[in-house]
């Protein structure tokens, strides 16, 4: 549940379509851009309650395809 987590996850799943962070206290802009960048099959993304992601992580989500990923952020 840390940065660390989501690199790895990044390196070996990057077929994931569905990925469930919220209240992931110590998830940050990097571990976000590292998906964004990474897991390009993505189709929904929930960020709700994750302190440490802020207006600069949610724009590298920006870096999907057009129809992706429906994103959920609290």
């Amino acid at each position: 549940r840390s940065d660390i987590g989501i690199s790895h996850l990044a390196r070996h799943c990057r077929g994931i379509i569905s990925l469930n962070l919220a209240h992931c206290r110590n998830v940050t802009d990097k571990g976000v851009a590292l998906i964004a960048r990474r897991c390009r099959n993505l189709t929904a993304l929930n960020l709700s309650f994750c302190p440490k992601i802020t207006s600069i992580g949610l724009m590298s989500i920006g870096a999907f395809p057009p129809h992706g990923p429906s994103l959920t952020h609290a």
